[in-house]
């Protein structure tokens, strides 16, 4: 009985150390390009659900990478815009 308890125990202790941590996601808008595109909020309430600080940023964000070293996850909501590599 107390091995499990043990295990129970750790695994506890694994699921509140990661919860705890929040991340910082940066999600690229969408809408821009389509109206109907509804993916920014989508993955708005996701990460924020998930208990993560999330914010929905211009395309223009990409133009500048000053924004990486604040950023732990980028999320570029479409597949179907156009994204120039400089």
């Amino acid at each position: 009985m107390f091995r499990y308890t043990k295990i129970i125990f750790t695994i506890f202790l694994i699921v509140v150390a990661v919860r705890s941590y929040s991340l910082n996601v940066v999600i690229i808008e969408s809408q821009s390009f389509n109206s109907g595109h509804m993916m920014d909020q989508i993955w708005y309430n996701v990460v924020t659900g998930m208990g993560h600080t999330a914010s929905i940023s211009p395309q223009a964000t990409l133009d500048n990478n000053s924004f990486f070293a604040a950023t732990d996850i980028l999320i570029v909501s479409s597949g179907v815009i156009n994204i120039c590599i400089r």
